[in-house]
């Protein structure tokens, strides 16, 4: 969890302070799940550069 408040912290421009609440924690699952998909994609080719 303190992983997940340093990361949201930095992203508010750094200098703040962050509190854990369980909306950090979904959000960091979707984009943990949103991640995972793109590298599968990446994996089998599914991306065409046009």
């Amino acid at each position: 969890m303190a992983d997940m408040v340093l990361y949201f912290a930095k992203a508010q421009g750094g200098n703040t302070v962050s509190i854990y609440d369980r909306e950090m924690s979904t959000e960091m699952e979707h984009l943990r799940a949103l991640e995972a998909r793109l590298m599968e994609a990446v994996i089998h080719s599914d991306f065409t550069l046009h």
